[in-house]
């Protein structure tokens, strides 16, 4: 699917935003070599999402998703094995953790005030004590996210317990 398809989105009003979103983003980025690419190649100034989404914000790409037709919303939650809402429940608490570490907040032991949802028919062994507003639940959730798209999360979690031991 294509971001410029209208039909594809629930809400008109969000729609025009995520549009304006998007035509700012691609001119603060304008320098970068993919885009450049892009505008010359192709005569139709509408980029694939795999494009858009390396300029837009996390907290842009959250907002699509939840304004997104609910089925394409259940396409995306299966390939990752989750649920619509817990999809959205994760989406909008990485969101936060990102815009808190932007920012040089705390995170360890915080209560997050949007947190990961985690449901039995998401099939998720959860090797920790479930505390859905600590930082913990949010790091398996991340994990597992990595896991179900082939990412390797092997040194990722070597590199998550040298933080954590950190003194």
């Amino acid at each position: 699917f294509a971001l410029h398809q209208s039909g594809i989105f629930v809400n008109s009003e969000d729609y025009e935003q995520t549009q304006k979103e998007i035509l700012r983003a691609l001119k603060d980025n304008a320098k970068e070599t993919f885009i450049k690419h892009h505008v010359k190649v192709y005569e139709d100034s509408s980029m694939p999402i795999w494009k858009t989404a390396e300029i837009l914000t996390f907290g842009s790409i959250s907002k699509i998703y939840s304004n997104l037709t609910p089925i394409l919303q259940e396409e995306i939650a299966v390939d990752a094995e989750l649920t619509i809402k817990t999809y959205k429940t994760w989406l909008h608490s990485f969101v936060l953790v990102r815009n808190i570490c932007a920012h040089n907040g705390r995170l360890w032991n915080r209560e997050i005030s949007v947190f990961p949802t985690i449901f039995k028919k998401d099939n998720l062994w959860v090797p920790i004590k479930y505390l859905p507003k600590r930082i913990g639940t949010i790091i398996f959730c991340i994990k597992e996210m990595r896991r179900k798209h082939g990412i390797d999360n092997k040194n990722w979690k070597k590199e998550v317990e040298k933080l954590i031991n950190e003194k």
